[in-house]
């Protein structure tokens, strides 16, 4: 019996191809990135720099007191991440990520491959989810890796002492671990919104060097914009301000409000970026004005950032509205009670344990400027006078100068000759830092207009 055509076997040439998924592009990506020696490199340095770090820190005689927590890295291994962490999250994570973010499509476009990548076998969409779970599996690598090797070298080298908070109280070792873990870990979500940015941008300006160095310029931008006066709501829009929201967390009466603002921010900024983003990638045009032959002499065309421009300038125009967070009775509801806690401690270190925060009955009252300038908003022409009871009984009154920061947070210093020298010689004759010398506080900002 001979075999017709209809009972012959169908051939594998015959049949539809078949289309892989997202996930199997995604190991594609991932194998991509792995197989760079940036990549590479960059986490190695992740893991080694913050070591360096730590050991110069550690040694230097005098520790940076223009930093939150730079003033105790010698007194508390849980100090040194925090202190670490300030600077990474404005100079350094917004760059980690968009070393990554900023070249993932780019450079398809720089070396001519998107003929290659969009081929039957996977789709636009296929090919744009894959590539961003690729950037934001290296986002997380890398401050995973980042803040790991902070802490651990930080607690192995300075050790696990108490951390002093925000407000004066003393932290123990075991909840000071978990509130600098999350503290780290809360940058994530700043993270991300950074690499949705620096998708938007790869894609938009379609230049190598451009992806990677805009998000990074952008983030500078709104640190500078973060640093002016009377941003009020318009501040809490920044894609920059999230890095901040720990802050909360080392107060003795924690506030949360920050984080869960940042959460919606960064959110927002993140499904804003990569919208626009599919969009383009999954427009035919956008693919179709590429000639491969001419692909490597691509240029940046600043007109296609317009947009993300148009936004910043945007923010701009809304920092000057509205008035700001930091206000005289803030300030000193704030200032009081941080003081009381510190002389409590100074006096326990002097030898005076029956000195309570109840005895010492502190009060401030604020005063920015002179009589003719509004006791309205950052600046370091704050004079804070804080009546209270000494570890004699006697009344006291002193003058503090106050550094006050748009972040909510102040850096206050009094008259040595009334609390002491920077540092004072405890009942074992051992030479410590006079915790009420200078000293960092934070208070909860409103949500909503201010007053």
């Amino acid at each position: 019996m001979t075999a017709t055509a209809a009972t012959l076997p169908t051939r594998g040439v015959d049949r539809a191809p078949r289309r892989v998924g997202t996930l199997t592009a995604y190991r594609w990506e991932i194998t991509k990135l792995a197989a760079q020696a940036r990549v590479r490199y960059t986490a190695l340095g992740c893991l080694l720099a913050p070591i360096v770090a730590v050991v110069i820190l550690a040694a230097q005689q005098s520790p940076p007191k223009d930093t939150l927590f730079g003033r105790h890295i010698h007194d508390s291994g849980y100090a040194m991440p925090l202190l670490i962490l300030g600077f990474t999250s404005q100079w350094v994570l917004p760059l980690l990520t968009a070393l990554v973010a900023g070249d993932l499509f780019a450079s398809e476009d720089h070396h001519g491959t998107w003929k290659t990548v969009l081929t039957r076998s996977v789709s636009r969409a296929q090919i744009f989810w894959a590539k961003t779970l690729a950037a934001a599996t290296f986002a997380v690598l890398v401050l995973t890796v980042l803040s790991a090797s902070t802490i651990v070298s930080s607690l192995l080298i300075v050790g696990r002492q108490p951390l002093v908070g925000l407000t004066g109280q003393v932290i123990p070792p075991g909840t000071a671990t978990v509130l600098v873990t999350v503290s780290w870990g809360s940058e994530l979500v700043p993270l991300l919104g950074f690499t949705a940015l620096a998708i938007l941008l790869s894609v938009l300006t379609r230049n190598p060097a451009a992806g990677v160095a805009a998000p990074v310029v952008l983030g500078l931008v709104m640190e500078l914009l973060s640093g002016l006066g009377g941003l009020n709501a318009a501040r809490q829009l920044l894609l920059t301000t999230p890095f901040e929201a720990w802050h909360g967390l080392f107060t003795a009466h924690r506030f949360y409000g920050t984080l869960t603002t940042g959460l919606i921010v960064c959110a927002a900024w993140s499904v804003g970026c990569l919208t626009l983003s599919y969009i383009l990638v999954a427009s035919p045009r956008h693919h179709r004005r590429l000639n491969p032959m001419r692909t490597r002499s691509i240029r940046f065309r600043p007109r296609r950032v317009l947009p993300v421009l148009g936004a910043a300038g945007t923010m701009l125009l809304l920092s000057a509205c509205g008035s700001s967070d930091v206000t005289a009775a803030r300030l000193e509801a704030s200032l009081a009670p941080t003081f009381a806690d510190l002389y409590v401690q100074q006096a326990a270190i002097l030898g005076h344990p029956d000195t309570t925060v109840a005895s010492t009955d502190a009060h401030a009252t604020c005063d920015k400027g002179g009589p003719k300038v509004a006791d309205v908003g950052a600046g370091a022409d704050w004079i804070c006078m804080i009546d209270f009871t000494d570890q004699d009984h006697v009344p006291q009154t002193g003058k503090f100068e106050v550094q006050a920061h748009t972040d909510s947070c102040y850096t206050a210093g009094g008259p040595s000759k009334l609390i002491g020298l920077q540092t004072i010689t405890d009942t074992a004759g051992v030479d410590v830092t006079n915790p009420v010398f200078e000293f960092d506080g934070c208070f909860d900002p409103p949500r909503g207009v201010t007053t």
